[in-house]
């Protein structure tokens, strides 16, 4: 009887050995550009489960590894493509903000903060071309819409999508766009939407922390997916919102400043010529015109330098 558990461990040993190496793989004799370090002429590559564990001229692959020869290949790290369309379903015609091809579909809503990629994810030849030109990685979003979901971060070696997910969902993505002939149909209405968003997610947030602390003789709070996600931007700095409030600033500073250029542009003459004290009746419209002169100079600097300065300090603060 003692004898049993000994036979069984010297029986299923190989059988364990060779799982282990049943996904190893070993690139040897390839020239080797690692980025982060130095370039090799000719080194091997050990991969296990995917993973990268071993580079260098001195590798040698572990045993039943399958070998690959790479002389006269060059191996280099995937690329990551951070804002792709890969594997969503072609834009209908007419759909607003369209971008290509590649694009997905608008869903039925332009603001659908709760909508997952990864349903709309589909094994398509284009993932295989990509792959095969070198992207390993990829963060899919639609691009089309004001807020188009949470988008999903793919390795693209997978037969189907819930094999290729690195991380679900990746990021909350909110595009400083506009949709025509709905709202929002301007850059401030989807400002106004996002301001609100986050105050409606905060009040249902507390909402429903009330009601679970006392619930007896409480009417329970409405449940609304649209607000699950801005709730997670609120609770985490780990769930980003893509091409948010930085981007916001920035679309805002220029549409100020180039109202400040328009103002300045469109400076009637006269009214430097008032206050030159030039022209009949100059004495009554100078205080209006240096007063006029004033107001745009000093608008001018609060647009282009004090607010850009308290943000950036701002910003400073609560990164």
């Amino acid at each position: 009887m003692r004898r049993l558990p000994l036979v069984v461990v010297l029986t299923l040993a190989p059988l364990a050995a060779s799982a282990q190496q049943a996904d190893t793989h070993a690139i040897v004799g390839a020239r080797v550009i690692t980025v982060s370090g130095p370039v090799y002429d000719s080194a091997t590559v050990v991969m296990r489960d995917g993973l990268i564990t071993a580079v260098g001229p001195d590798v040698t692959p572990p045993p039943g590894a399958r070998v690959i020869q790479g002389k006269g290949l060059v191996v280099t790290p995937g690329l990551i493509d951070g804002l792709s369309a890969i594997g969503l379903p072609a834009p209908a015609r007419g759909g607003s903000g369209g971008s290509g091809a590649a694009a997905a579909a608008p869903a039925a809503s332009p603001l659908a903060p709760q909508a997952l990629t990864l349903d709309r994810v589909k094994i398509v030849p284009e993932v295989a071309k990509a792959r095969d030109s070198g992207i390993t990685t990829a963060l899919v979003i639609p691009k089309e819409g004001v807020l188009p979901g949470q988008s999903v971060l793919l390795n693209l070696a997978g037969e189907r999508p819930e094999a290729m997910v690195l991380r679900q969902p990746a990021a909350l993505h909110l595009h400083m766009a506009s949709t025509p002939r709905q709202y929002p149909g301007s850059l401030m209405g989807t400002m106004a939407y996002t301001r609100q968003a986050l105050f409606d997610a905060a009040r249902a947030r507390d909402a429903w922390a009330a009601w679970e602390k006392a619930p007896r003789g409480q009417k329970r709070p409405r449940y609304d997916p649209a607000l699950a996600p801005w709730q997670q931007v609120l609770a985490s700095s780990s769930y980003p919102v893509i091409r948010g409030v930085v981007d916001a600033a920035l679309h805002l500073a220029a549409a100020a400043a180039l109202g400040v250029s328009l103002s300045w542009g469109n400076l009637p003459g006269a009214l430097l010529v008032f206050a030159l004290g030039l022209g009949a009746g100059a004495e009554l419209q100078r205080p209006l015109a240096l007063t006029v002169i004033g107001g745009l100079a000093l608008s001018t600097l609060v647009t282009l330098l004090v607010i850009p300065g308290l943000y950036a300090a701002f910003k400073g603060q609560t990164a």
